[in-house]
């Protein structure tokens, strides 16, 4: 087992890394009923990677306009099936909405002439990579932008 999987990841660095306010990052977590859940410790949550990597995802399957519902279920089949080191560098999906439902190819049974105009191409191994760098230290998260106060 890679000790990385045990790691304690804050919520707020949860919330910077996928892009999702703390919000609604808990509200998420109250609806989830996956495994992926984090770990109250005292007033606090904490993730381990392969969380951290599932609300990534979620937040990315929600911006292409997936129902919150089909998100979650399809988040976890992808961090269920990923290898306990994390994915391939390589590893991609790509997601394409048919008929309310929600299509999920891998990179190499589509080429990237067919893909369909409105399709979420999630570059997971880098997705991975990025959240494994800044939980380190080596690569920090985007900054999240700040709401201005009303006067």
């Amino acid at each position: 087992m890679n000790d990385l999987q045990y790691r304690e990841v804050p919520l707020l660095t949860v919330s910077a890394l996928s892009g999702a306010d703390v919000a609604t990052l808990r509200t998420w977590i109250a609806r989830n009923p996956t495994p992926y859940r984090g770990q109250k410790r005292g007033r606090n949550l904490y993730f381990s990677l392969r969380e951290v990597y599932f609300y990534c995802i979620l937040r990315r399957l929600i911006e292409y306009g997936t129902s919150i519902a089909t998100a979650m279920e399809t988040a976890q089949q992808l961090v269920d099936g990923t290898p306990v080191d994390g994915p391939a560098a390589d590893a991609s999906v790509v997601f394409v909405h048919l008929r309310g439902m929600l299509a999920r190819y891998d990179r190499n049974d589509l080429l990237e002439d067919h893909w369909p105009l409105a399709a979420a191409h999630l570059q997971l191994g880098k997705l991975w990579r990025h959240i494994v760098k800044s939980v380190h230290g080596e690569d920090r998260a985007p900054p999240r932008p700040r709401r201005k106060l009303a006067k």
